[in-house]
């Protein structure tokens, strides 16, 4: 049963989320095989001035949690 729970900067419209939920989801069953319906996508948005405090906490302070790292630092 994964859940996928993204964060990402504020500003995406509806559409663009549910087209992302739905490439996330297609991504989830290719890789683990996972059936479509045992799926779930969540999308909270951070506010830009927001975001580096949200990097700190959930980004740098978390390394071992990240199978893919951003290719940024803050």
């Amino acid at each position: 049963m994964p859940h996928v729970m993204l964060h990402l900067a504020a500003g995406r419209s509806d559409a663009e989320k549910r087209r992302l939920a739905d490439a996330l989801a297609d991504a989830v069953t290719a890789a683990i095989g996972s059936p479509a319906e045992s799926i779930s996508v969540a999308i909270e948005d951070v506010p830009m001035d927001e975001w580096p405090q949200f990097y700190g906490r959930e980004i740098a302070a978390r390394p071992a949690l990240l199978f893919k790292p951003p290719g940024y630092t803050l």
